[in-house]
């Protein structure tokens, strides 16, 4: 996963000022972990899919790195498209 993230984030590299992602875990998330990343705006659940807006490379790492502590396994973590402005 690791490398797959290092992947993602050399893609990003120059363009990465603030993105949305999509982070699919193995498990469940609790909501009291997501408490310092108001940045995720859905939280669905059954191998948990979260989305996040606006986050930078730091507040991205920060995410990872707390689902990583709880023990939580990363299964897909994807840039998604900009959309452009209605």
């Amino acid at each position: 996963m690791a490398a797959l993230l290092l992947q993602l984030m050399a893609r990003c590299r120059g363009k990465m000022a603030k993105s949305s992602y999509v982070i699919r875990t193995a498990g469940a998330v609790r909501l009291d972990l997501l408490k310092n990343f108001p940045q995720v705006y859905t939280v669905e659940p059954g191998g948990t899919i979260l989305r996040a807006t606006q986050l930078d490379e730091s507040a991205l790492l920060g995410l990872i790195d707390a689902l990583r502590e709880a023990g939580i396994d990363l299964v897909e973590v994807r840039r998604e498209p900009v959309r452009p402005p209605s």
